[in-house]
């Protein structure tokens, strides 16, 4: 609970120097806040959620209620992104400044919340669980080679979206889009990601976390294809807007799987040495997706494209990975 409050409140710090950032580092030091926010929420989410879950012995229901979780996140996604395209539409400063002041409400209104939030009751005492957590943490990794495996098919696929996010603008601009309807792209993302990830438990229920994952992959790769080669700006912002929905449905499922396996007491440590892993991956990864970028902004989805290449070939789920499934 103090981690998910430590977070919030460093992301409020960096929308504080958005205020007033006019240079590349004031910039480059709200991209540090955001990123040191958002490793306090990794892992610490899930494995809340889980911990609650196995309080009230429903663990295996963990992929249904973690797509709720992801739908939620999406709500207020919705609406607000049209509304911020709506208010910074001739792209001025005092536009931006409305947008930055409606994000500084609501992450104020999220450390309001955040502290009705209630820990489930742990076994041990801290002190004890604080104690060789982390050597815990790498032996349940050691213990369980395959989370490797199915870390790295996640941060392969995630890589390939993250590329999509960040030139889906400049490249649907380029072919005419408005900013409005970027605006109504993020809707569309934030509204197909709630409903998808809301109904994910009946979804891996019926065809099984392997397929699932599977096919995912091989839709993303599809659909970064057609975006890499596509003119019409219709088809262009349909395939941009199906990868960002595939990957947010993904994650649910990828919890579920490693959640299941790794011991209560290093749970937070071991998810969060495990996404660590793609940090060190996204150095030489997202250097030379920026590289390449200024050769053409169509080639970081082509290095999506290869990396879920890699997720489907070399790093594949297995049968045997898909942890027990109910609704």
């Amino acid at each position: 609970k103090r981690t998910i409050h430590l977070g919030a409140s460093l992301l409020f710090d960096s929308i504080l120097i958005r205020y007033f950032a006019t240079g590349f580092w004031m910039f480059a030091g709200v991209f540090v806040l955001m990123s040191s926010a958002f490793s306090c929420f990794s892992g610490t989410e899930e494995a809340m959620l889980f911990e609650s879950l196995k309080a009230t012995g429903q663990e295996q229901k963990m992929t249904a209620y973690n797509g709720r979780l992801f739908s939620a996140r999406s709500m207020f996604r919705i609406l607000f992104p049209t509304i911020g395209a709506l208010i910074a539409k001739d792209l001025l400063e005092w536009q931006f400044q409305i947008v930055n002041s409606i994000d500084a409400v609501a992450t104020i209104v999220a450390l309001i919340i955040f502290l009705f939030l209630t820990e489930p009751k742990h076994e041990k005492q801290v002190a004890e669980l604080e104690f060789g957590i982390f050597r815990q943490s790498l032996k349940t990794i050691k213990q369980h080679p395959w989370m490797m495996r199915v870390n790295l098919n996640k941060i392969a696929v995630f890589t390939a979206s993250f590329f999509t996010w960040r030139v889906y603008q400049p490249l649907l601009t380029e072919h005419g889009v408005s900013t409005f309807a970027l605006g109504i792209f993020f809707f569309l993302t934030s509204l197909m990601s709630f409903v998808s990830t809301r109904y994910l438990g009946l979804v891996t229920a019926k065809l099984g976390t392997k397929r699932f994952l599977f096919w995912t992959a091989v839709m993303t790769t599809v659909c970064l294809l057609i975006g890499s080669v596509a003119t019409i700006p219709w088809v262009l912002f349909t395939s941009l807007l199906f990868v960002e929905v595939f990957a947010t449905m993904r994650e649910p499922a990828f919890s579920h799987i490693i959640n299941h396996h790794v011991h209560s007491g290093s749970r937070v440590t071991t998810l969060s040495n495990l996404n660590m892993l793609k940090g060190i991956f996204d150095i030489p990864i997202i250097f030379l997706g920026g590289y390449v970028a200024t050769m053409n902004i169509r080639y970081p989805l082509v290095i999506g494209i290869i990396t879920c290449l890699i997720a489907l070939l070399v790093v594949p789920i297995r049968k045997s990975d898909e942890p027990p499934c109910h609704t």
